[in-house]
């Protein structure tokens, strides 16, 4: 097994990008109906699991950090907050300018992956 490990976020992305991760994780937090400054922090006290893949993927991770709180979402709620996470991670993940033009390779590999 061969296998590259590299540091993505703030080495390979754009750190600049970095700012917007809390409104982005307010938002989502706004949209699944729970509080947005309490779900930042618990968000944020969860990045050790998020990154090792504890949780699983980023509807595992919500939903997990949703029962904490003892609350559901409906399916509708779920994938709306979902997109949006989503498409907010694309723009965080943006390459930094003074990278590499392999990056867009790197970059296009990472989307799957949990937030």
């Amino acid at each position: 097994m061969k296998a590259v490990v590299f540091d993505l976020f703030g080495t390979l992305t754009d750190p600049t990008l970095e700012v917007a991760r809390r409104s982005m994780v307010e938002t989502t937090a706004v949209e699944l109906g729970v509080d947005p400054a309490a779900f930042w922090d618990r968000w944020s006290r969860s990045f050790p699991e998020r990154i090792t893949g504890a949780y699983g993927d980023t509807r595992a991770t919500l939903l997990r950090l949703l029962r904490e709180w003892h609350t559901t979402v409906t399916d509708e709620a779920l994938e709306v907050a979902l997109a949006h996470h989503s498409a907010s991670m694309e723009t965080i993940r943006s390459p930094a300018p003074e990278r590499s033009p392999g990056w867009t390779n790197y970059a296009a590999a990472a989307s799957g992956w949990p937030s």
